[in-house]
């Protein structure tokens, strides 16, 4: 063995200029902190070279079994620092040993670069091939035009939950036509790097629909990309229940980074699936012409699909997708397909066609799930300049990530006048909301419940996994008619045994500002230096969201109140609350911004001196609250708008409310939906906005508003 570490740089320069990838000279010389290879003892070139990368239950012997097999084999094997001991060990002709913290795509890529066969096998560290894997390959190619052969995996074990991720994963049913399986699969190295091999932001699978999917791109034969089953490893998926639904949500996350990407991947398996995986392979010798792929961008070529119920199918499949109901999904897929094949056919292309740069409305929508589930650099990856909700998503994106100076040349490309300001003041903010917080106040915490049996559990789930030590709780079930009062008394055990809490049971429902206010007057908050408001239908809660909301606190020292952005629950991520500004105060009317829902496209991802912030989850100063704006109007009940005027009622006594839009969280909604479907809740609620219209002098309001909108600007002018 040679050891050609010293030497790395060089080796590496030139194994990429070969391949025309000098643009990843930097990423991969810091991914890898070694690299050896062997000596070699022939001059002849290696058939097929076949790229390992080393997991955490690794098979060693596969190297060694891999060049028993045929000595025209060139193993080239992947590892973390972690695996260096146990790879020297192991006669692989090269051995790459790579920092924490890279992709499988990215270590599928760096094997692949030090390859000198024509032919590429990538296999998985912890799968066992059978006899004559190689030779199986290899035989493929020689026979059939083909530049990708996936083969089988069967299961290593009788484990049941290897059926069950049959029926979960994406493409198990149509494995024989097209090539999703990264571990056992072979590709002509030419075509693979022509095609800029794996891609490297997909961290969780799928990686070989996107290959395929590109490849087709760039050579549109369908024909040339085989299944076969002569080459066999044995694998299983997974290990454990647990780790059967992590993976189901890790490969929807891979799904929607795909649709993303792709604007024709909705129709790309069912293509495969209804006309692809029909057609034969050819032979090398036929004279067959290798039939075309065509457009990508509808399920059977191009068709002119003018149905509302088609949208609709396609909806609802995609809902049941990402729930995990593959069975449902499917039912709506065969629904629209229907509808579609019933549709007028368009003009065929002969060829694919290449993607638009310009992202279409499902690849936003894509873009603002991946968003919403943190994964940035996902978003980031997507490249077309000047599109202006595609600029919000990635300056938010590059934000949330920590990556201010791209998220400042982001933000200078921002069309929105107003979201560019706030978002350049939010550059200035986050490094100082990252400090750690200064002191310790002490925080009591309102929960107020009423008729919450179904979701109460899931809002103090949330609320117990609160990362702040130094807090209370206070609890009322206000006079509930189900079996609130039972699952509250088994939640309150959720929070840590450290927090305080009191529970209480009214005997009648008050509503929900005397409700609050029983609970801001039964007990001592004298010793708080600040109340928090959650309510008890809240669906996921950020852990840090208390420490942040304090943070934001000490930045604002004339702050009475700070929230956040609050979404509906699921994915497309809808923001029902976020930037809330009071636009008009008349007789009978009372206009706020944002009143609609909005796709969350990263566009109130700043922080902002508003009118009102969102009740469901946010904190007051004591000291302000209790002593200086006082409690709630019992007048507004039930509930509604009752924030809106104790926000309103500290602004006319010159206090601000702060809105952080990092800070969000879900929320059920549940009152206010329904609201929107009762009448008497519904006049209950345009009553309470006259009574607020009727409590305060509309001169003094609007000049209030007035000179917090001049403060609010001399603030955003400040360096």
């Amino acid at each position: 063995m040679i050891d050609q570490t010293a030497n790395k740089e060089n080796i590496l320069k030139s194994r990429l200029a070969e391949i025309n990838w000098t643009d990843r000279f930097n990423s991969y010389n810091n991914a890898i902190s070694d690299i050896k290879q062997l000596e070699s003892q022939s001059q002849k070139l290696p058939q097929v070279s076949v790229v390992i990368v080393a997991s955490k239950n690794f098979s060693p012997e596969i190297v060694g079994k891999l060049k028993q097999e045929a000595p025209a084999t060139e193993v080239i094997l992947v590892s973390e620092s972690t695996q260096a001991e146990q790879a020297e060990k192991l006669e692989a002709d090269t051995k790459i040993t790579l920092h924490a913290g890279f992709t499988d795509g990215m270590a599928r890529n760096i094997g692949a670069v030090f390859c000198k066969a024509p032919l590429l096998i990538f296999l998985d560290g912890e799968a066992v091939p059978a006899a004559n894997f190689t030779s199986a390959h290899l035989e493929e190619h020689s026979r059939y035009q083909a530049i990708m052969i996936r083969g089988t995996c069967l299961p290593k074990t009788k484990s049941p939950l290897n059926s069950k991720a049959e029926h979960y994963f994406l493409g198990d049913k149509t494995f024989p036509h097209f090539c999703d399986l990264e571990e056992n699969m072979s590709i002509n190295a030419e075509s693979f790097f022509q095609v800029d091999g794996w891609d490297e932001h997909i961290k969780y699978g799928h990686d070989g629909i996107d290959l395929s999917y590109r490849l087709l791109q760039k050579f549109p034969n369908p024909q040339q990309l085989l299944y076969s089953p002569l080459p066999v490893i044995r694998n299983d998926y997974v290990e454990s229940e647990e780790e059967l639904v992590n993976k189901q949500h890790r490969m929807a996350v891979s799904w929607r980074y795909l649709q993303s990407k792709h604007a024709g991947m909705d129709h790309f398996i069912p293509r495969w699936e209804r006309e692809w995986s029909k057609l034969p392979p050819v032979d090398k010798e036929s004279q067959e012409t290798l039939v075309p792929a065509g457009n990508f961008t509808s399920a059977n070529g191009p068709r002119k699909v003018d149905n509302p119920e088609y949208e609709s199918m396609l909806r609802l499949a995609k809902r049941y997708k990402d729930s995990g109901n593959m069975e449902k999904a499917r039912q709506y897929e065969e629904r629209a397909r229907k509808i579609e094949q019933a549709a007028p056919p368009a003009e065929h292309p002969s060829a694919m066609q290449e993607e638009t740069a310009l992202p279409t409305d499902g690849q936003l929508l894509a873009l603002a799930d991946l968003l919403m589930l943190g994964e940035y650099e996902q978003v980031l990856a997507f490249r077309h300049v000047g599109h202006p909700q595609l600029i919000s998503m990635q300056s938010a994106a590059a934000m949330r990530m920590g990556d201010l100076k791209l998220a400042a040349k982001l933000i200078e490309r921002i069309e929105d006048s107003n979201e560019r300001r706030l978002k350049r003041k939010a550059l200035t903010l986050l490094p100082r909301l990252a400090e750690p917080l200064s002191g310790n106040p002490r925080v009591h915490l309102i929960i107020l419940c009423h008729n919450r049996e179904k979701e109460l559990t899931q809002a103090f789930r949330e609320l117990a996994k609160t990362k702040y030590e130094n807090y209370a709780v206070y609890i009322a079930d206000n006079g509930s008619t189900d079996r609130t009062w039972e699952r509250l008394q088994e939640a309150v055990k959720l929070f840590p045994p450290h927090i305080p809490v009191e529970i209480e049971r009214l005997p009648t429902n008050i509503g929900r500002p005397a409700g609050h206010n029983w609970l801001l007057t039964k007990y001592d908050h004298s010793k708080s230096d600040f109340i928090a408001i959650g309510d008890d239908d809240l669906v996921s809660v950020p852990e840090n969201w208390l420490i942040d909301m304090l943070k934001t606190a000490e930045l604002f020292p004339n702050a009475a109140a700070v929230g956040g952005k609050s979404l509906d629950p699921g994915l497309p991520p809808v923001i029902h609350a976020g930037v809330r500004n009071i636009v008009k105060f008349e007789a009978y009317e009372l206009g706020m911004t944002n009143s609609a829902p909005a796709l969350d496209l990263g566009q109130f991802d700043f922080i902002d001196l508003v009118d009102h912030v969102i009740g469901c989850l946010h904190i007051y100063k004591s000291e302000l609250f209790l002593d200086k704006v006082g409690l709630f109007d019992i007048s507004l009940s039930p509930c509604q708008c009752v924030d809106i005027e104790h926000h309103l009622r500290a602004k006319t006594l010159g206090y601000d409310i702060v809105f952080n839009g990092f800070i969000q969280f879900q929320h059920m909604r549940a009152m206010g939906k329904s609201v929107s479907k009762n009448k008497a809740l519904s006049g209950n609620s345009l009553g309470n906005v006259v009574k607020i219209l009727a409590k305060y002098d509309q001169e003094q309001v609007a000049d209030v508003l007035a000179k917090d909108r001049a403060k609010r600007e001399e603030w955003l002018d400040e360096e």
